[in-house]
């Protein structure tokens, strides 16, 4: 655009301008930009001039004169590239302590365990019979020199331990222990006799006691 043309564009413009405030001074209330934002224009090609005109007052551009228009506003540009992520953040404080969870239900009762303390004793006559009458054993002679204790379920978990210690000039050569089923014990032992070194018909007092596995 020429000197010429962009002086006579600005002074096209002042002159609209001292139009619409002549308007207003005669109460005709112009709209520009109108409600859409727009502001329209007439554009006179042989002279450059440039007239801002109110279409909402009944304004329009003459034969001479080409229409144009232009927004207040410009359009929204192109959303642009997204940035990068930010820095993490500082650990946020500890929320505060939860309220105590209600109490649970009982556990279920545990199987019986093994009494370590617990003993059964007792004398066998040299014939196999007990002296004493009880619930917790009972005893026979499988011959001679041999006898045998039995244990009903209930009276020991486990195989239990014996201690046996004759009465008399005689020894015990062995013993046997082992289950017989339905947690039920028994033990078998042997007496000898000192001089003859041969199995001998014995009284003897006995202890036994839970087996401990160490």
């Amino acid at each position: 655009m020429s000197t010429l043309f962009r002086g006579q564009l600005r002074a096209g413009v002042v002159g609209a301008a001292v139009g619409i405030a002549v308007s207003i001074g005669g109460v005709v209330w112009a709209t520009i930009p109108d409600a859409a934002g727009v502001i329209h224009a007439c554009y006179k090609a042989q002279n450059g001039q440039v007239r801002i005109i109110d279409p909402s007052t009944g304004q329009g551009c003459v034969p001479s004169e080409v229409a144009i228009q232009w927004n207040a506003t410009g359009p929204s540009g192109a959303t642009g590239p997204k940035g990068a992520t930010g820095a993490t953040g500082a650990t946020g404080a500890a929320g505060a302590t939860g309220a105590t969870g209600a109490t649970g239900a009982t556990g279920a009762t545990g199987a019986a365990g093994n009494s370590s303390t617990k003993t059964v004793s007792g004398a066998i006559n040299p014939d196999g019979t007990s002296q004493l009458a009880n619930t917790q054993f009972t005893s026979s002679r499988l011959g001679v020199g041999h006898y045998r204790l039995d244990f009903p379920p209930g009276v020991f978990n486990f195989i239990p331990n014996i201690v046996v210690m004759p009465i008399g000039k005689s020894f015990v050569s062995g013993s046997i222990e082992f289950g017989t089923g339905g947690g039920a014990f028994a033990i078998e032992y042997f007496t000898v006799g000192i001089d003859s070194n041969a199995l001998q018909d014995t009284l003897v007092n006995f202890i036994t006691t839970p087996f401990t596995n160490f």
